[in-house]
């Protein structure tokens, strides 16, 4: 059966046709319905590679959480939360959907502001604590004593009097802070990780945890069973920044700088052509480093009349959207590579935005393609046949 072959490069009016459908779904709250937009899209759009949809959806829901980031976290989530959480079932993932944002994201910044409060409060229970440990453990002869100089000297005035309570007030409050932090430096302390979860000042979430990890480890919210219950469904639904998606992206990339790898190895004409990989590169303690860097270089032959010389090699597992190859993203990256390197290739293995126009001016510095070696193009090394053949055209 012959392999259907779906189109990866796109012109810019299909592109932006794309993502306009993508933003309006974000709008209509499938954000956060598991895989709800990339079926609506991929169906919409069938002859337009899987992949290459899904890397631009991701991309949209990135730049769109971007944008209202500031605006939708800087009030309380908290107490917006606390408010629907007795009226739906899955009150964190209807809290996203209302704010049309990532489950996940909206889960850790209210986890965050959790261990903030809870936090604030420990501190200020803590302070109480200790004034009343001040008051309540003075001994009975200290206050009897006290009591007894005051009511013996009649002499004294009314002011004078307070005055002398005052100061003994306040150098017993001294001598019992000093005591105890002696005490609480020598002790050996464990961490609030092993104290009693009976105890009143035990904040659990408040311990050596980022909101980062607590997330992803729901069975470390133990002091509120249902909100750990409620973050582990957002984790599974969102599959923008869920556990499980932000595991598959850096698998992805991964996989695919081996394909690249196995692809250069299998190429006859490259036999020769050793070459160096990110990891070896900063061995030898380069910091602008390609996923791929070639000892010597090779040329790229397009009809017999374009030739494009390749000293390096970038891979990257997603979509080449115009956000990704503006000349901001250019100077940030790829520059520092033609810099060091000379020109190179990047392959977006999801395909790119095929826009010559804008592109022309990077042209000379690298060289985008969709798959390795590109197609329609014959590599050559380097020698004085291959010299005298471009210096020719």
């Amino acid at each position: 059966m012959e392999q259907r072959q779906f189109q990866k490069i796109l012109d810019k009016a299909t592109y932006e046709e794309i993502c306009t459908c993508v933003d309006e779904l974000i709008d209509c709250k499938e954000l956060n319905r598991y895989h709800s937009i990339e079926r609506t899209i991929k169906s919409k759009y069938e002859h337009i590679d899987p992949r290459s949809l899904q890397s631009i959806i991701d991309q949209r829901v990135q730049k769109y959480t971007v944008q209202r980031h500031r605006s939708v976290f800087s009030g309380s989530l908290y107490t917006k939360y606390k408010d629907i959480e007795d009226k739906s079932k899955f009150p964190l993932l209807d809290l996203s959907d209302n704010l049309k944002m990532p489950a996940m994201l909206v889960a850790k910044a209210l986890v965050q502001e959790k261990m903030r409060i809870e936090k604030q409060h420990s501190e200020s229970t803590q302070s109480t604590n200790e004034i009343s440990n001040i008051t309540t453990n003075t001994s009975v002869n200290e206050l009897s004593s006290a009591t007894i100089n005051t009511t013996l000297n009649d002499t004294l005035t009314t002011e004078e009097n307070l005055l002398s309570q005052l100061q003994w007030l306040s150098n017993a409050i001294t001598s019992k802070v000093n005591k105890q932090k002696e005490e609480n430096k020598n002790s050996s302390f464990i961490g609030e990780e092993n104290l009693s979860l009976n105890s009143s000042t035990t904040s659990t979430l408040s311990c050596n945890h980022s909101n980062h990890r607590l997330t992803t480890n729901t069975y470390l919210i133990k002091d509120d069973p249902v909100l750990a219950y409620q973050v582990f469904v957002c984790s599974v639904m969102d599959s923008y920044y869920g556990s499980c998606a932000e595991q598959l992206k850096s698998l992805n990339g991964k996989r695919y700088e081996h394909i690249l790898r196995q692809k250069i190895n299998k190429y006859t004409d490259l036999n020769h052509a050793l070459y160096w990989t990110e990891s070896q590169c900063r061995a030898r303690g380069l910091d602008m480093t390609p996923d791929i860097v070639l000892h010597e270089p090779v040329a790229l032959v397009q009809n017999e009349d374009k030739t494009f010389f390749v000293n390096w090699i970038e891979s990257k597992a997603m979509f080449g959207c115009e956000g990704s190859r503006t000349r901001g993203a250019f100077q940030k990256q790829l520059f520092p590579y033609w810099n060091r390197y000379g020109p190179g290739v990047v392959v977006y293995w999801f395909g790119y935005v095929d826009n010559k126009t804008q592109d022309g001016d990077l042209s000379k510095y690298c060289f985008l393609a969709d798959d390795w070696p590109p197609k329609n193009s014959k590599i050559l090394r380097y020698n004085n046949n291959l010299k005298k053949k471009v210096q020719a055209l």
